[in-house]
């Protein structure tokens, strides 16, 4: 028997090649952006959720529209990679900015100090709460604490009460009013 060429079978086999081809590639289209929407979703319902949050701290505290504006233009500057959160070498480079370098520790327990939902970050919700205790001069440390801080400070950063003329401006701006 000879073989023969039929040109009409690989015709065939081309067409329905390149159907399915494109049907997978069809199929993988359509999961890419479903994945995407759903993605989406998910981070426009975080967003509404934290916007609640602000609101009711807004609600809750009684504070100027403003000044909340105020607070979320400092969290985008110190949200360094724009994430949403503060992480902890973030808070490093702005307090850095500023003149401070605590030590690992002592940056740990800020964080945790704000962190309410102990995820390892500062969300705008938290440094909001933050923002609003600094300002309010509330503390949950007792004299004993306060004593030790302010000796660690002296101890690092000398016998200045005066903060640096870079964060009197900040301060000044959210109406916390440092002394010196």
């Amino acid at each position: 028997t000879t073989p023969v060429a039929l040109g009409w079978v690989s015709g065939m086999f081309f067409v329905i090649f390149v159907i399915i081809g494109g049907l997978v590639l069809l199929t993988l289209f359509i999961g890419v952006v479903s994945t995407s929407m759903d993605e989406a979703q998910a981070a426009q319902k975080e967003e509404q959720e934290m916007e609640q949050k602000v609101k009711d701290l807004q609600e809750e505290k009684n504070v100027d529209p403003s000044e909340i504006e105020l607070y979320r233009q400092i969290f985008s500057m110190l949200d360094l990679d724009g994430g949403g959160t503060i992480e902890e070498e973030e808070l490093r480079v702005g307090l850095q900015s500023i003149g401070k370098n605590p030590s690992d520790n002592e940056l740990a327990a800020m964080l945790k100090q704000v962190d309410e939902d102990e995820s390892g970050e500062i969300d705008l919700a938290e440094f909001i709460t933050f923002m609003l205790n600094l300002k309010q001069g509330r503390e949950d440390t007792n004299v004993d604490d306060k004593v030790k801080a302010r000796d660690e400070w002296e101890r690092k950063y000398g016998n200045s009460h005066s903060p640096p003329p870079v964060v009197k401006g900040a301060l000044s701006a959210v109406k916390i009013h440092p002394s010196g």
